[in-house]
């Protein structure tokens, strides 16, 4: 009897090492983030907080890239004042974790990994996004050309189309890619302005330049028919 007494002892001893060997296990762990979890988009599964943090840093300081047409121009977070919350987005990363018996049990019954986001938490100024706009507006748009009269050939070359920013509309598309970890180019929205045509003013400029060096008399009288304007020349 004694020496069942002694094995189950022995059976229990081992038995209660292996379930500390297996709670050190998470513990020694508990300062790596579960698998499946990611901060704004961004994976930091078997990362330490630092380094996580460190991550999501890199991630949200990199420039945007905003394209005006053909022209790229870069936005960096820090000129609009974004910052991110880390701290916040930590606190609740926390919420997440299960602790060292949910690790276990979850190791132990092979549950399938808990997939879970921390929504992005930032300040920036909005007023600063379409100062910055605003300045690449000023840089960037232009007006449409007036058609030009051709005394020579008595004809109009044709005028340039311009171009003006949106800001209004680029102005949310700017803000989703700054508080996007991926998408960090943006389209800005560029309207075309058509050149305007040429107009019955630009008409008598031209007529009246061809009939300065003209020796005689001339009179001219010109309708359009779908607008009613009118011009003479005496």
């Amino acid at each position: 009897m004694r020496r069942w007494k002694l094995m189950a002892l022995a059976v229990l001893a081992i038995a209660a090492a292996a379930l500390f060997r297996q709670l050190s296990v998470p513990s020694a762990r508990q300062s790596r983030i579960p698998a499946g979890i990611s901060l704004a988009g961004v994976p930091v599964g078997g990362l330490t907080e630092d380094e996580a943090t460190q991550l999501l840093e890199e991630a949200f300081s990199a420039p945007l890239i905003l394209n005006y047409l053909d022209e790229a121009l870069y936005l960096f977070p820090q000129k609009v004042g974004f910052r991110v919350r880390t701290e916040e987005m930590l606190a609740e990363l926390r919420r997440l974790r299960p602790g060292p018996w949910g690790d276990l049990l979850q190791r132990l019954l092979r549950r399938p990994v808990r997939i879970a986001d921390v929504p992005l938490r930032a300040d920036y100024s909005e007023a600063e996004i379409r100062r910055f706009l605003s300045e690449v507006a000023a840089r960037y748009d232009r007006p449409p050309r007036q058609p030009q009269a051709v005394l020579k050939t008595l004809s109009f070359s044709p005028g340039r189309a311009g171009r003006r920013l949106d800001v209004e509309a680029s102005l949310p598309l700017v803000i989703e890619a700054l508080t996007s970890a991926e998408r960090r180019q943006v389209d800005l929205v560029v309207e075309t302005l058509p050149p305007p045509k040429p107009t019955i003013e630009l008409l008598g400029t031209l007529l009246e330049e061809r009939l300065a060096d003209f020796p005689g008399v001339a009179g001219i009288f010109v309708k359009d028919l779908a607008s009613g304007e009118e011009l003479g020349i005496n």
